[in-house]
């Protein structure tokens, strides 16, 4: 397998991020949308496959429209809130929980008409992506795995991910032709055991120091003196205090490992097949280092607060570059046959799309 290779350079790159801040400044925001695009082309135009590389056809008028509509919706609330409270505070309230109520069922088709525009403007060798989820599935990805994750207390999660995952691999298109993942639930269960391994032991090993140091000295000291058990239980909170913390940190820790882990899981499952000819395929492979990419997190992190934002462009160059490196694929028979056969399959297809366009939205 060969790596995606990424041939953007931050010198470059930073001319066109230092224009696209001073130019968002000018316009108050109003520029961003054409940021936003430049920079969607700038990386997509530097990333290459088999030779090729990805192109990006969204404008910054259809961003622009995008949010303009977020902003004339949320407007459009904020004066019903106003109105309905002048009414009266019953009023009001039922208000709330209508908006509330009517945010949570248009959040799943809002998701889908998103990803659906961000996929129609992504190309590969001038054939466009699409997205093909449903409002039912999303809906359920949304809504009902996290709710398993809470009542499961965790135990869950490994297959709550799973969904999570495939879902948005198998949702996507190239051309007519779907992605397929045969990753197992069982490969994400055992994800699941190996990054929480060493946050396990870490953890058990503050346990251990709890118990059998400041434990065990609370209880030695209420012994000798039984007259100042309100110091010792102060101690006991104190470490108490410390411990929990780190409790969180490594659960933190533990669930970012996952994540990265179960990235690896979907793509070293993942490929495309031509439904003509079952020869000519794409597989794709990872081999994201998690303590690798949380180096890269966090020194990027560091260099972009001491410079005072103006590293940013390296530091997004330098992250991009290590995902690109990370992810292989492999090209299995004629390529240019693959392409000229979807072509053919696309034209009956159509170049519609949804006009949620340029809203942000991730699955």
């Amino acid at each position: 397998m060969e790596p995606i290779k990424f041939k953007g350079q931050a010198g470059e790159y930073f001319g066109i991020w230092i224009v696209n801040l001073l130019l968002t400044i000018i316009t108050i925001g109003i520029y961003g949308a054409w940021a936003k695009v430049r920079t969607k082309k700038y990386f997509s135009s530097n990333t290459e496959i088999d030779g090729h590389s990805f192109g990006y056809h969204a404008t910054g008028w259809q961003i622009l429209k995008g949010r303009i509509l977020v902003a004339l919706v949320s407007l459009a609330f904020f004066l019903g809130a106003i109105f309905t409270s002048a009414v009266g505070e019953l009023a009001g309230g039922i208000y709330v929980i209508f908006v509330f109520i009517l945010a949570i069922l248009a959040l799943p088709w809002i998701v889908n008409n998103a990803l659906k525009f961000s996929a129609r403007m992504t190309s590969y060798r001038n054939i466009r992506l699409n997205w093909r989820g449903t409002y039912g599935q999303t809906l359920f990805i949304y809504y009902v795995t996290p709710l398993l994750s809470i009542i499961s207390l965790g135990l869950l999660i490994p297959l709550v991910t799973k969904y999570y995952f495939n879902y948005y691999a198998k949702g996507h298109y190239y051309g007519t032709s779907g992605f397929r993942t045969d990753a197992s639930t069982n490969d994400f269960f055992r994800g699941a055991l190996r990054s929480g391994a060493l946050p396990s032991l870490v953890i058990l090993y503050f346990l251990i120091i709890y118990m059998v140091v400041i434990r065990w000295e609370a209880i030695s000291y209420v012994m000798e003196y039984p007259n100042r058990i309100e110091d010792a239980m102060a101690a006991e909170f104190v470490g108490l205090s410390f411990l929990i913390p780190v409790l969180i940190i490594l659960v933190v820790f533990t669930n970012f490992i996952f994540r990265i882990m179960s990235r690896n899981i979907l793509l070293n499952s993942l490929a495309l097949a031509n439904k003509e000819d079952k020869e000519i395929s794409v597989k794709f492979g990872s081999d994201l280092n998690p303590f690798r990419y949380l180096w890269i997190i966090i020194s990027n992190s560091f260099v972009a607060v001491i410079t005072l934002g103006l590293m940013i462009p390296w530091t997004q160059i330098r992250f991009y570059r290590y995902l690109c490196f990370s992810t292989k694929t492999e090209i299995t028979g004629d390529m240019d046959k693959f392409l000229d056969s979807e072509k053919s399959r696309l034209s009956a297809f159509g170049e519609e799309y949804a006009e949620m366009e340029g809203i942000e939205a991730g699955i």
